[in-house]
């Protein structure tokens, strides 16, 4: 029975069935007893025995948009898989990117303040390998460009359609996690 690592502890006992739901286990990440060993910190985030093939890894998700209604969409879809902290305010979400890891950034352009490539850019001062999926209502050549331009990896317009934007996080995070893996066979 393997055991479970809730976000920033490990469970040392093994998982009671009835704790499951609908046949998956409330906790995000699975390991083996061989491979429990291989859990790394890097600042609060927990990396499990994912790297190696054992299990999935939760990322931490900041999600910027100035309507709420965007932002509880976009943690009811990956709350269950990743570690997803929303915001409708540019202050607050730059604050906790700067006090704790953020693996993927999810920012709406057109924002109170400032816009989201302005955001995009001091997030990426303080995390140059952040990963970003720009999102809008009013897509044009020179937003899209812009956002590239800052790093942003996906560029998704509004209304959001759930199956898109699950690709396209699954995409940029199975892109780092592949990055990852590599620097950890290259260092080994």
């Amino acid at each position: 029975m393997p055991l479970c690592c809730e976000r920033d502890h490990m469970r040392l006992s093994a998982q009671n069935p009835a704790e499951r739901k609908g046949g998956r286990s409330p906790y995000p990440i699975h390991f083996s007893k061989e491979n429990q060993n291989s859990v790394v910190r890097s600042g609060d985030r927990l990396w499990a025995g994912a790297l190696a093939g054992g299990g999935e890894i939760m990322a931490k998700i900041l999600v910027l948009d100035d309507e709420a209604d965007a932002c509880e969409l976009i943690e009811r879809i990956f709350s269950g898989e990743h570690d997803v902290r929303t915001f409708t305010d540019e202050r607050s979400a730059i604050d906790f990117a700067r006090d704790h890891q953020v693996d993927l950034a999810i920012l709406d352009i057109k924002l109170k303040e400032m816009s989201g490539v302005e955001v995009l850019a001091i997030l990426k001062e303080n995390s140059p390998n952040l990963k970003a999926i720009m999102l809008t209502g009013y897509p044009t050549l020179e937003t899209a460009r812009q956002s590239i331009t800052m790093g942003a990896h996906e560029y998704l317009v509004k209304p959001i359609d759930i199956d898109e934007i699950e690709a396209k996080v699954k995409r940029v995070l199975s892109a780092q996690r592949k990055r990852a893996k590599g620097a950890i066979q290259l260092d080994g």
